[in-house]
């Protein structure tokens, strides 16, 4: 009860528990818990659902064991072109040579001219930028996107960087690629803005543009299809026409797979999927641009202090009181509304001084209930109670 009777020094306590929190990995655990379980009401565009193509465990007893031969994925650009598809979003890293079949390779670039709306993988390893068919000159007819996904500590993807590369973050990231060549993002380009050179991963990767992808209403389903269901032209071909696809491996053991934000399934995804995840939000409006750590922390602070004004400090005073009231109401819409304009603000230790400052309260009322029963309400004079107490003390 000293806390109190002696309120800057509990105001202090709060201050330090928001501080502390504002700077340890609680912090993050809180707002991430949060964030899984932020829903978009995602904007409806016309912009058609991207359609998936598995490289998948039939396909490979199928076709045979991985890698294959490259003049099966020309068979299926050519096919997929052909049937008219909006852009293709080819993930798969063309790093070495076909060496059983070097006309492959010839034949695979020939398809990608041919379709001239094909998105390769970028990405980074050992500081040096891995380019398919290890060319920096980008074949034609395609563009380049990088892959890198970013894994919080508990394992989950919540965040993507729509800017990345060696040195400098000059490749989008390959959902973004997929739009390029749409006006879906001419009236606002999203992500926090990062010193690129203080975001230096994989020795020299540098990254930019940092997004959030909140869960959308409901669970990712995409169109999927077998790669050899398609390549054998199972599926109608007409199913392809005007929407995008993404074409990557799915079977079990050849990539990593993934925990996307808010599934309380655990499903593991691939890469492949979380591109397609990005590139949906992005044509839906639904991302998220966190704001900065530090805001957060003045949120915080200021919130703490008004809500600790309001309820604690300022008794007596009920003008300032009263207006204290309504910032405190004003500063706690805030973190809605800035997910409604399109921003995350992080909420976590704002939360802990809130919290703090409740058990404040009900400390104070519990106090000023005990207090009443050990005096006359009319003559502030000792009751029977506070005579027992005295009295057992003595």
């Amino acid at each position: 009860m000293d806390l109190l009777k002696h309120k800057d020094a509990g105001f202090l306590l709060c201050l330090i528990l928001v501080l502390g929190t504002a700077l340890t990995p609680l912090q993050a655990v809180i707002d991430n818990t949060l964030f899984d379980r932020v829903t978009i009401s995602r904007d409806s565009y016309d912009s058609p659902d991207p359609i998936l193509i598995d490289i998948d465990d039939k396909s490979l007893e199928a076709l045979g064991r991985w890698p294959w031969p490259r003049h099966l994925h020309a068979e299926m650009i050519d096919l997929l072109n052909q049937a008219g598809a909006q852009v293709i979003g080819y993930n798969i890293a063309f790093v070495d040579p076909d060496i059983e079949e070097p006309l492959n390779d010839l034949r695979l670039r020939e398809a990608i001219s041919k379709s001239a709306n094909i998105v390769l993988p970028v990405f980074g390893e050992n500081g040096t930028t891995v380019y398919p068919f290890r060319n920096p000159q980008i074949p034609n007819g395609s563009q380049l996107g990088h892959v890198e996904v970013d894994v919080d500590s508990d394992g989950r993807v919540r965040r993507t960087f729509l800017k990345a590369g060696i040195d400098e973050p000059n490749w989008p990231a390959f959902g973004l690629a997929m739009l390029d060549n749409t006006t879906v993002l001419d009236t606002f380009f999203p992500g926090t803005r990062a010193p690129h050179h203080r975001m230096g991963v994989n020795r020299k990767w540098s990254r930019d543009r940092e997004v959030l992808i909140p869960r959308p209403p409901q669970a990712v389903s995409f169109q999927r299809f077998s790669f050899i269901d398609v390549l054998e032209k199972g599926i109608p071909s007409n199913i392809f026409n005007g929407r995008p696809v993404f074409v990557g491996i799915q079977a079990a053991g050849l990539e990593a797979r993934f925990l996307l934000a808010g599934d309380p399934n655990l499903n593991m995804v691939s890469g492949t999927v979380l591109h397609a995840n990005l590139y949906q939000a992005l044509v839906q409006h639904a991302v998220l641009t966190p704001i900065l750590p530090i805001w957060g922390l003045c949120y915080a602070i200021i919130l703490t202090a008004l809500l600790y004004a309001t309820f604690i400090l300022l008794e007596k005073s009920i003008v300032i009181r009263s207006l204290s009231a309504v910032l405190s109401v004003i500063f706690l819409a805030l973190p809605p509304l800035a997910v409604y304009l399109g921003y995350w603000l992080p909420i976590g230790a704002s939360l802990v001084g809130a919290i703090v400052v409740v058990g404040f309260i009900i400390l104070k009322a519990m106090y000023a209930h005990n207090s009443k029963t050990r005096t006359d309400q009319i003559t502030s004079l000792s009751s029977k109670r506070m005579f027992d107490e005295t009295l057992s003390l003595e």
